[in-house]
Parts: structure tokens; C-alpha cells; sequence
């Protein structure tokens, strides 16, 4: 099983941004650049606790408020079968909840 490409959407107030990765993918950049992002993105997707966003979605930073979360991932598995992983979370301005 291979991880091919991600898709973060609205995710710490940055632009949509897809990342195509190959069977070896370094990841480099100066700070502030994403790099944690695209991390962060992955645990998001598979339900884990990210940096301002609970796996139940109670806590979000004020800066996200009113945003819509959307993390893709799209896996190769071993047999060539692709599949999609996806995990949406919408809140409204002015909750946390």
C-alpha cells in the first residue's frame, strides 16, 4: 500500500493545494511553508487529533472558524486497486463546537 496523492482544502486558512507523491517523497522547505501541514492533513483524514482540530471536532482555532476542512487521500493499494480516503468538517462562524 502506497500513498499517491493528498488534497488539502481550507485547512490553517491555506489556499486548496494537491500533492502528487511518488514511491519516494522528501518533503523539504523553510518554516512556515506547508510542510507540517501536509502531516497534519494525513492524521485529519484518518480521524487522528491534529494542531487546532479534535478527532470529534470540539476545538478549532478562531482563525479556522467558518471554514470547511476537506483532506483526500488517495491510496494505491497492493493488488492496483486505487482507493479514496476522504474526511470533510464544516463549522459555522463564531462556534468552536
Amino acid at each position: 500500500m502506497r500513498l499517491t496523492s493528498i488534497t488539502i482544502a481550507g485547512f490553517k486558512g491555506a489556499e486548496p493545494v494537491t500533492y502528487d507523491l511518488g514511491p519516494l517523497t522528501f518533503v523539504t522547505g523553510q518554516n512556515g511553508q506547508g510542510k507540517s501541514r501536509i502531516r497534519e492533513g494525513i492524521d485529519f483524514a484518518l480521524g487522528r487529533d491534529v494542531s487546532g482540530v479534535s478527532a470529534q471536532g470540539k476545538e478549532l482555532r478562531a482563525a479556522l472558524a467558518g471554514a470547511e476542512l476537506d483532506v483526500t487521500l488517495t491510496v494505491l493499494l497492493d493488488d492496483g486497486e486505487t482507493q479514496t480516503v476522504r474526511r470533510v468538517r464544516r463549522l459555522d462562524k463564531g462556534t468552536s463546537k
